[in-house]
C-alpha cells in the first residue's frame, strides 16, 4: 500500500494512504481521546472526542472517520479544541454514576482515561440527580443503563463481527437507550459462547454475570 507523509502536533509521519487520522496517530504514541472508535468495526464518528484540528478545514473533523492526506497538518490540542472536548465530556458524564473506585472497571474504562486526559471537568455542576435506568440482567451478561454512553460499540459489535443483530439503540435525543431484541432462550443460544458486546464496552454499562 502506498505511503503518505503528514505532520500531527510538529511530528513528521509516514502512513498508509486510506488509513484513518486516529488509528494512524495511536499508532505512533499519539493519544487522541476516543471512546465510539473500536479497529475492528466501521468508523462512528459518534462519541466526538477525538476531534482534531486540520490545517485548511472547517471546523474540527473527527479522527476516526477522516483519512490521512498527503501533506495534512494535524493538531490534537488547542485552546478552543480542548475546550469542545471538554464540553462533549461533560455532556456525557452528567448522569454517570460516581463511583469510579469502586466500578468494575476502574481503571480499565475509556471514559475514566479520557476524562483525565481531559482534565478539568465540571462533571458535579451539571449533575443534575435524575434516577437512573437501573441494569437488566440476561442470562448472559448485566446491561447497566447507567453506565451507557451510547457509543453503540456493543450494537455495531453484535452486528458487524457476530452477525446476530440482538442489540439495538431505541429512542431518540436524551431518551435514546440499549435496547435487547432477543428472548432469554434465544440470548442463551446466540450469546453463551459469544459476549463480544461485552468485551468491547468501553465502560461498565455492559459486565459479565457476577
Amino acid at each position: 500500500m502506498p505511503k503518505i507523509s503528514l505532520c500531527i502536533d510538529g511530528r513528521e509521519i509516514e502512513a498508509a494512504a486510506g488509513a484513518s487520522l486516529l488509528e494512524t496517530a495511536l499508532e505512533h504514541g499519539i493519544y487522541i481521546p476516543h471512546l465510539c472508535h473500536d479497529p475492528d468495526l466501521k468508523p462512528h464518528g459518534g462519541c466526538r472526542l477525538c476531534l482534531v484540528a486540520v490545517r485548511g478545514a472547517r471546523g474540527f473533523p473527527a479522527a476516526c472517520t477522516t483519512q490521512v492526506a498527503d501533506g495534512m497538518v494535524v493538531t490534537t490540542t488547542g485552546a478552543e479544541l480542548d475546550q469542545v472536548r471538554r464540553d462533549m465530556l461533560e455532556i456525557l458524564l452528567t448522569e454517570h454514576p460516581l463511583d469510579c473506585l469502586s466500578c468494575a472497571k476502574n481503571q480499565h474504562c475509556a471514559l475514566q482515561t479520557a476524562a483525565a486526559y481531559i482534565g478539568d471537568v465540571r462533571r458535579n455542576l451539571r449533575r443534575t440527580g435524575t434516577p437512573g435506568q437501573g441494569a437488566e440482567f440476561t442470562p448472559c451478561f448485566v446491561l447497566g443503563r447507567d453506565y451507557c454512553i451510547l457509543c453503540q460499540k456493543c450494537v455495531r459489535a453484535c452486528d458487524e463481527i457476530a452477525h446476530k443483530k440482538l442489540l439495538t439503540v431505541v429512542g431518540r435525543g436524551g431518551l435514546s437507550r440499549v435496547a435487547i431484541f432477543a428472548s432469554q432462550a434465544e440470548l442463551v443460544a446466540a450469546c453463551s459462547d459469544c459476549l463480544e458486546c461485552v468485551k468491547r464496552c468501553p465502560t461498565a454499562a455492559l459486565r459479565p454475570l457476577p
